[in-house]
């Protein structure tokens, strides 16, 4: 029987799995995804900042956001082209992370080419794999810090997994991928983790301390450092903030249990466990290997901020399909090659339709891929409320402790945000930590000051901002801080006018 023959006769799933074809076509699926959908609260408050900062505004001073500066600075390149172009920002965003999401998984591919790492009947295959992990699943975490982090992790792996084979690198590459790694740290530093347990399966695969002190790591932490300095010289207002940010943001942590129970977790953990159940010495193998360590990292990641966000679970489940489908490779290539059933794949058959298949479907639903097609609200309902009550490019602000009140809503509903910060998170955070009585009486005393500082601002936004709309949530600690004398005072203005689910729409008084 012919090779041909034989090709034809193969089952489908490996026909269709390992054609790279498939890989435009996820693409243009996911930009159709995108288009349909919105950028969510965080990536809209990010470019909010970054569109302030281009105005003028001093971020940590007119401008409070919690995380350090390269949170917004990753989105500043984006906002500034949309400018110059007269385009939106959440357009250009989106294609710019696509173009990077290409490029990245194109370079990691050249890198393991050149390695002999990758052969050319698997690079169809790892090519649609990567496309559906690390592009089409982000689904409303597309262009997250997170996702950013998952696609810059790769060329870095690729290295790492190029050093672990005793290949020789260019130098180009070496530093091209430190430096993307780099910016991995730098938007996060707990994701060092993601970089850190690669790097460390490395050495002893390797049998020497020598792929530590390589090019790309040298790149890293120059980058790094240099990160450190700018902070220094151009946002030193970042450091005088810190002791409140570390007081009354940090500190607040969800219990270790509700953490580690998220969906997202918890697959995790299964597709680790599932890989190593049926791998077993083939998880031995850098491109097995590496992939799950930095599905580790990223893991570490997730639990040392303790926050259980599914934008922070999307890496680390990237990064163990990547290793799930890493093992299925060969097994899918010989079916392929075979044209019929082999002992390679009998042996790998039913992971393969039983768990990487489910895998690849359920994670992107998992990660809400499918909720960018119907264009889903955070709160149903209010968008509309908020474009048939306010006037044109209504100017916004809320009272609560939630990002998603704000977020996306005043950009979709082509808005000005007027508040310095994007809630009363720290007046909600401080109300928190104070009920739990955590800490001792001067840090106690410490969080009402913050209360008073964060109630004065609210008060000195209305004021200067005249908002037409303020929308306030239901939330207990909400209701609390309404009752605070500058509060009360800047909403001595307004009334409320409608309720749309949890929040109400408080409008000005005839």
């Amino acid at each position: 029987m012919s090779n041909s023959r034989k090709a034809v006769q193969a089952p489908l799933i490996s026909r269709v799995v390992m054609d790279w074809r498939v890989a435009p076509l996820i693409i243009a699926v996911t930009m159709a995804q995108q288009m349909l959908g919105h950028q969510n609260c965080d990536n809209s408050w990010l470019f909010t900042v970054a569109e302030r900062l281009l105005d003028g505004g001093k971020p940590y001073v007119d401008i409070i956001e919690t995380n350090p500066p390269a949170s917004f600075l990753i989105y500043l390149p984006g906002v500034a082209l949309a400018r110059f172009l007269g385009l939106p920002v959440e357009f250009v965003v989106s294609a710019s992370v696509f173009v990077f999401g290409l490029l990245v998984i194109l370079f990691a591919g050249m890198i393991l080419r050149r390695a002999d790492l990758l052969k050319p009947e698997q690079a169809g295959l790892l090519l649609n794999l990567a496309c559906v992990g690390l592009i089409f699943m982000a689904g409303l975490s597309f262009a997250e810090r997170e996702h950013l982090a998952a696609l810059g992790v790769l060329p870095l792996l690729a290295v790492y997994a190029a050093r672990a084979h005793g290949a020789p690198i260019r130098p180009r590459d070496a530093l091209a991928a430190g430096l993307i790694g780099g910016l991995v740290i730098v938007i996060k530093p707990h994701f060092a983790l993601a970089a850190l347990c690669p790097l460390l399966a490395v050495l002893p695969l390797r049998g020497s301390l020598r792929p530590a002190f390589c090019l790309e790591n040298w790149a890293i932490i120059g980058l790094c450092l240099a990160y450190v300095a700018l902070v220094g010289w151009r946002y030193p207002a970042f450091f005088t903030i810190m002791p409140m940010l570390i007081d009354a943001y940090v500190a607040i942590k969800r219990p270790l249990m509700d953490v580690a129970g998220e969906a997202w977790f918890l697959l995790n953990i299964l597709i680790i466990g599932s890989v190593l159940a049926v791998g077993r010495k083939a998880c031995l193998q850098v491109m097995i290997a590496l992939p799950l360590c930095a599905s580790l990292g990223f893991m570490g990641a997730y639990l040392i901020q303790m926050k259980g966000f599914v934008n922070h679970g999307l890496p680390g489940v990237s990064m163990a399909l990547l290793a799930a489908g890493a093992l299925a490779a060969p097994a899918l290539v010989d079916l392929r090659l075979s044209g019929g059933d082999t002992l390679l794949w009998r042996s790998m058959r039913r992971f393969v339709l039983f768990g990487l298949l489910p895998m690849f479907v359920g994670a992107p639903i998992l990660f809400g891929a499918m909720l960018q097609f119907v264009d889903w609200e955070e709160h149903r309902g209010l968008l509309p409320a908020v474009q048939r009550l306010a006037p044109a490019r209504p100017r916004i602000i809320s009272v609560s402790g939630q990002l998603d009140v704000g977020f996306p809503v005043v950009r979709r509903a082509h808005g000005v945000w007027l508040g310095s910060s994007h809630s009363l998170w720290l007046t909600i955070a401080s109300l928190t930590l104070i009920k739990a009585g955590v800490g001792d009486d001067a840090y106690r005393e410490r969080l009402s000051g913050y209360i008073d500082q964060d109630a004065r601002i609210f008060r000195e936004d209305v004021r200067t901002g005249r908002p037409d709309v303020i929308l306030v949530d239901d939330d207990e600690r909400t209701v609390r801080a309404i009752g605070h004398p500058d509060i009360v005072a800047a909403l001595a203005d307004y009334a409320p006018r409608e309720t749309v689910g949890e929040i109400t729409l408080w409008m000005r008084k005839p």
